[in-house]
């Protein structure tokens, strides 16, 4: 053996593997997100005929004034839409605008604006459109969440541990979990009227659906 070869003592060892130890603990825990079922094929869609009304000294948003008086807080995808707003008047005024709906305490409160006229309106019979695919749960709402696809969603969803998620409530819902068409866990796409400033459901599409559906916990299997 090489007398003149060092190797490591002891004492250097220990303050290695103390400073490694430190360094772990010093790290702060991975944060995890929870995609729910069908995450990427989320959405929530609606394109209303309304009138556009600008901001005024005691209110700061935009604001959309529906067919039936109904008004909504109006805000924009992006700065770029939101300067069009400002600086073209003939975008404020009655139009028929496409966007993102929310709702707070089962009411629809604002539509966050992506698109304005064009092909508007997409329904043939010149109807609002307010479409939904998102998963149904035991609170009976459908969750949207936004998709890990975009890379803002996943950049921020790494760093808080976070995904943003919507909910939207029906005023009929009970009649469709009577009759077994929404299922918790599930993902649908669900078409919608609007009724004042709720929702009832018109029609429920299974769009990530086991064929076979489970029964309820009241049936069991000799009774079927």
């Amino acid at each position: 053996m090489n007398q003149n070869s060092k190797t490591p003592s002891s004492s250097s060892r220990n303050v290695t593997n103390k400073l490694k130890t430190n360094k772990k603990r010093e790290s702060p825990p991975k944060k995890r997100y929870k995609l729910l079922p069908g995450n990427g094929c989320h959405q929530a869609i609606a394109e209303v005929r309304a009138i556009l009304v600008p901001p005024t000294e005691d209110k700061k948003n935009f604001s959309l004034i529906l067919p039936d008086g109904v008004k909504l807080d109006a805000t924009f995808k992006n700065s770029r839409l939101l300067w069009l707003a400002y600086n073209k008047p003939e975008i404020q005024g009655e139009h028929w605008f496409r966007g993102y709906p929310k709702m707070k305490d089962d009411r629809l409160v604002s539509l966050q604006i992506v698109a304005w006229d064009g092909n508007m309106p997409t329904s043939p019979t010149g109807e609002e459109l307010w479409e939904f695919t998102g998963v149904w749960t035991l609170q009976k709402n459908l969750t949207v969440q936004r998709s890990i696809l975009v890379e803002e969603v996943r950049r921020i969803a790494e760093e808080t541990g976070f995904i943003k998620k919507f909910k939207y409530t029906f005023i009929n819902s009970a009649d469709w979990v009577k009759n077994k068409k929404l299922w918790v866990g599930y993902v649908y796409k669900v078409s919608c009227r609007r009724v004042g400033n709720m929702l009832e459901i018109k029609k429920v599409i299974p769009y990530a659906c086991p064929r076979i559906k489970p029964s309820p916990p009241s049936v069991s299997r000799r009774d079927k």
